[in-house]
């Protein structure tokens, strides 16, 4: 059973896909029903939901902090047949993740950086850190541990290469500066960042390479960090920017009359920040 988690406020929608079981048929009818431990409390957390001719959508809404719902979801099929699933779903505090970005919006904050000059700077080393985050620890930081994940799976996707744009069907729940994890699409399977967000189309990171494809079954899936990671990194990142501002990674190159002056990263300091921090970080690791 898939275990999701929600804030209280927020409407969240979960996807029952039944497209691995239902062959040829498709769905007739449907019924969700959830429980708190023994009660029906289906009244009070479904706002709504919708029939495809292999999924269903649960839109929830509401519930109380801290406890834990089963979210049951019955088909009839065209052939009469009757199949079911479940999901656990957990209420949690809305400050948790607010201590959880990890974007370019909290470095600067936590730095005091009021300016853009060095965003792309900044940029580049939550993206590598990031990943290099992901490969010491050794997962994903999807419903492991104490770190908060959640799963929407997508019918109709369309990756736009020369925009860096994401064209979803139904509005995700995401915010702008969250990390998501993409899955099952053809060419663009991997990690992004979303930088902006307008009605169904989010946009990515423009140093991230996307492959123009229409899908018709992508799996999104949001990622969490550990709170006690943030403020140690914005620590670094500050230090590699007084470091770089003081002209040690910033290079210059002339040609003939013309010289430019550009921005080199050293991805050794991101390995300096993995062993700098490793007991907090082996905290977080699969062996």
């Amino acid at each position: 059973m898939d275990s999701l988690s929600k804030t209280y406020n927020e409407k969240f929608i979960i996807t029952f896909d039944f497209s691995d079981i239902i062959e040829s048929n498709s769905i007739n009818s449907y019924s969700i029903t959830v429980y708190n431990k023994s009660t029906d409390v289906t009244n009070t957390i479904i706002y709504t939901s919708s029939k495809g001719n292999d999924y269903i959508n649960a839109t929830i809404y509401n519930g109380e902090i801290g406890l834990n719902y089963i979210i049951n979801c019955i088909v009839i099929l065209s052939n009469d047949t009757i199949f079911e699933k479940n999901v656990s779903l957990n209420i949690i505090d809305d400050k948790y993740l607010d201590l959880s970005k990890f974007n370019l919006s909290t470095i600067k904050h936590l730095n005091a950086i009021t300016d853009a000059t060095n965003d792309s700077q900044i940029n580049y080393y939550i993206d590598s850190i990031f990943r290099n985050i992901l490969k010491h620890c050794r997962q994903e930081f999807l419903f492991k541990n104490k770190i908060i994940g959640r799963v929407w799976n997508d019918r109709d996707v369309v990756f736009i290469k020369d925009k860096f744009t994401i064209d979803s069907s139904f509005d995700l729940p995401i915010e702008i500066g969250d990390w998501i994890k993409i899955s099952y699409s053809q060419y663009n399977d991997g990690y992004y960042q979303i930088e902006n967000i307008s009605n169904l189309t989010y946009t990515i990171s423009n140093n991230k390479y996307l492959k123009d494809e229409t899908n018709t079954n992508i799996k999104f899936e949001l990622i969490q960090f550990p709170s006690e990671f943030i403020y140690p990194i914005s620590i670094f990142i500050n230090e590699i920017l007084n470091t770089e501002n003081n002209g040690k990674d910033i290079k210059k190159e002339k040609i003939d009359d013309y010289e430019i002056e550009y921005f080199k990263p050293n991805s050794n300091k991101v390995f300096d920040f993995i062993s700098q921090n490793s007991v907090m970080l082996n905290n977080h690791r699969y062996v």
